[in-house]
């Protein structure tokens, strides 16, 4: 939790980064002329899958759990965010899902029209998880 939640990491306004900040490939490019890929941006997967696991643990954990309560202020945090860009900020702006989006600014990148993964935030507003 501290990881994730930490925005020297992987924690940003927009979503949670693929890679950390820390690690030595974030934000290298792939190859020579190719931008970072799976090195810094919010690709809607992970959100998806942490959010999940947040989900999961914050009612499943033992009442009184040290944890319980830090994995409920995540989960709400970062679905709000991701609500918040990719739907009010850039589907608003733009009419459209993209690929992945950017961990510095939460602008779309790559792959416009993409309801691949993205589409996983119509699961996020209505927290399907479970299903």
């Amino acid at each position: 939790l501290s990881h994730i939640s930490n925005p020297a990491e992987l924690w940003t306004p927009y979503g949670i980064r693929s890679l950390s900040k820390s690690d030595l490939f974030y934000n290298h490019p792939n190859a020579p002329g190719d931008d970072p890929y799976w090195r810094s941006p919010i690709w809607m997967p992970i959100q998806y899958l942490i959010l999940d696991a947040l989900h999961y643990y914050s009612k499943y954990l033992p009442v009184g759990h040290k944890q319980k309560a830090e994995c409920l202020r995540l989960y709400r945090t970062l679905r709000m965010n991701l609500i918040r860009n990719v739907i009010l900020k850039e589907y608003i702006r733009v009419g459209t899902l993209w690929e992945h989006y950017n961990d510095s600014d939460g602008t779309g990148m790559r792959g416009r029209h993409f309801t691949g993964w993205s589409s996983l935030i119509v699961n996020i507003i209505y927290e399907l998880y479970d299903e």
